[in-house]
């Protein structure tokens, strides 16, 4: 990765993960991810999770209870969306773990969490609470 861009995504990451319960929430579960790995989760990767957990999930479903607008995720707690939040970030890291190994890296980019994710999209908790509908639709 270019180095400019590494020490750019290195700080949006150091700047999202002090602030943003959510993005702490993926921190943790990267780093324990890390721990029990040999894996290196790249900042490319970790800010790709982050943002995506953060933008597509947590927060539209906190912005419709704020406006008291009928959800199919109402019935879910904050704490319970950031536990789901928490394990599917792992089960996207295990994935992707074996996308970056068949690339013989040794790091895990936001491309293998990108491929990872198209093969587990209908293995993760939150696809249970169906925010978008069907998978298919």
């Amino acid at each position: 990765m270019d180095e400019g861009l590494e020490a750019s995504y290195n700080q949006l990451v150091a700047q999202a993960y002090e602030f943003d319960d959510i993005f702490r929430s993926v921190a943790d579960a990267i780093e324990e991810f890390e721990k029990k790995t040999s894996m290196v989760v790249r900042a490319d990767a970790k800010y790709f999770i982050g943002a995506n957990m953060a933008g597509l999930i947590f927060r539209p479903v906190v912005n419709a209870r704020a406006r008291d607008e009928q959800s199919t995720a109402r019935q879910y707690s904050d704490e319970e969306l950031l536990h789901m939040i928490r394990h599917d970030t792992r089960t996207i890291l295990k994935v992707a773990s074996g996308v970056a190994g068949s690339r013989k890296s040794k790091s895990i980019s936001a491309t293998s969490v990108v491929y990872a994710l198209a093969e587990v999209i209908e293995r993760l908790e939150i696809s249970n609470v169906k925010l978008w509908g069907r998978s298919d639709d």
